[in-house]
């Protein structure tokens, strides 16, 4: 951020005051982020550089209340300068509403912040209370953009029994397995992920012998893979793959791209499986409830 108040090119967060509230900036104008917070916090978008609140120029100050105050999600952009332009979009965070900003180089074409945008696609998604698929197929189509793939999933590790559940897939048709289907944890790279807590980057599947996870995947054509912690509530609880016909489609740079996909598939698997107890638990309930409810009628009427 220059003295005169102007931003860098990044993504930040905005209340619908124009105050700051969570920011990341590439350094000298390039991708990436750096790893201090903002007031001790890091959010699900991964905006975690630390800034002093700027003053935005009129312009922008203006365009943050205005997106603040739209029902839609449109994008809307401004110049800063002649070399940078900023493009708001509402974003809703802890049931509030924030404005969140791409400033990017004037001269850079949109796809170059795929990865952003994505996430606040998803988020959308999350917070709009769409099902699981509904989120998992946006998850997808964003992904997409930016990520090389054949196959997308998401697998969760059942530690009581060993076993592995295809909790989603997305590819051709051609996989071994369906999502609900579930297999023998051994050997899985599913289940090595869940155990270590880091994430596993596979050049070549067929160079790679500790999981019997890639003999299926060579079998079917599939050569590389990336496969993402999801954790929830501090326990890994399973993993987000890419994997793709080409080999070395994915790189320990792609994992920066992939983290706050994961964290937004985490935060969605979280609502589902409390909203699922939710339910449970008021059948339960009305189960409980509903002889006892039956024998006081009954009793009412011998009383008459």
């Amino acid at each position: 951020m220059t003295e005169t108040g102007l931003l860098r090119p990044g993504h930040y967060l905005f209340d619908p005051e124009g105050r700051l509230c969570h920011a990341a900036v590439f350094p000298d104008g390039a991708p990436g982020t750096d790893t201090t917070t903002v007031a001790g916090e890091h959010t699900a978008f991964d905006l975690s550089a630390s800034l002093s609140s700027p003053s935005l120029l009129p312009d922008l100050h203006t365009l943050v209340q205005a997106v603040a105050q739209e029902t839609d999600a449109q994008p809307r952009s401004v110049h800063l300068t002649d070399d940078l332009v900023a493009t708001a979009y509402p974003v809703m965070w802890q049931q509030g509403k924030l404005v969140a900003v791409v400033v990017s180089p004037a001269a850079v074409s949109q796809p170059y912040y795929h990865p952003a945008l994505a996430v606040l696609n998803i988020s959308r998604s999350i917070h709009a209370g769409h099902t699981m698929t509904a989120i998992f197929e946006t998850v997808a189509r964003e992904a997409i953009k930016f990520l090389p793939f054949d196959r997308l999933s998401i697998t969760l590790f059942r530690p009581d029994t060993n076993e592995v559940e295809i909790y989603a897939l997305h590819d051709d048709g051609t996989s071994s397995v369906q999502a609900g289907s579930v297999v023998p944890g051994d050997n899985t790279v599913t289940a090595w992920v869940v155990r270590h807590g880091q994430p596993v980057v596979t050049p070549d599947i067929r160079q790679e012998t500790r999981f019997m996870t890639y003999q299926d995947w060579t079998a079917q054509g599939y050569r590389s893979t990336l496969c993402h912690p999801l954790i929830v509530g501090g326990n890994v609880i399973g993993t987000l793959n890419f994997t793709s016909r080409t080999v070395n489609a994915y790189s320990d740079d792609t994992l920066r791209l992939v983290a706050p996909l994961a964290e937004q598939v985490a935060i969605a698997i979280s609502n589902a499986q409390m909203q699922q107890r939710l339910r449970q638990e008021s059948a339960a309930c009305a189960a409980s409830s509903k002889w006892p409810i039956r024998s006081s009628t009954i009793s009412v009427w011998k009383v008459i």
